[in-house]
């Protein structure tokens, strides 16, 4: 995914997307990384980069709007999405988060949510703590009003 498109990396990976986010990478760059994992989907508004992806026989997708509900659905209906585990990515990283156990994370949460919430989430790339609350909530529902789940 190209730098224009960083919100729509965070939702994708929020879904359960394996959602790679470059940025400062010129396209030659880009060109290299789907060279070295053929079955990644380039998305993409930009339309230089993705003649030339194509024309090196990449998967592509143009990121049709600037409307993000919109190219999430639309990325669902022309690509076939299914949707992956919600929620169980860094929305920041894109590694993929473990269980933790309350004392173990105590210390990075604001001391209210240390009480208040018994599961929580953790990066171990990036370090980011996750736990359930009403954003929680707001992902399930787009998710569902977006038909991927």
């Amino acid at each position: 995914m190209d730098e224009m498109l960083g919100d729509l990396a965070t939702w994708l990976r929020l879904l359960g997307f394996d959602a790679q986010y470059v940025q400062d990478m010129h396209d030659d760059e880009i060109l290299l990384l789907l060279q070295d994992d053929p079955e990644r989907v380039l998305v993409t508004r930009d339309k230089v980069l993705l003649q030339r992806a194509y024309r090196s026989g990449f998967k592509v997708y143009q990121a049709k709007g600037n409307d993000l509900d919109s190219d999430l659905a639309s990325m669902k209906e022309d690509l076939c999405m299914e949707c992956g585990e919600i929620l169980s990515r860094c929305s920041l990283c894109n590694t993929p988060v473990t269980k933790a156990e309350q004392p173990a994370v105590r210390e990075r949460v604001p001391e209210s949510v240390a009480f208040r919430s018994e599961e929580f989430w953790f990066c171990p790339h990036c370090q980011k703590v996750y736990w359930t609350g009403s954003h929680t909530e707001e992902i399930y529902k787009k998710a569902q009003e977006l038909g991927f789940y």
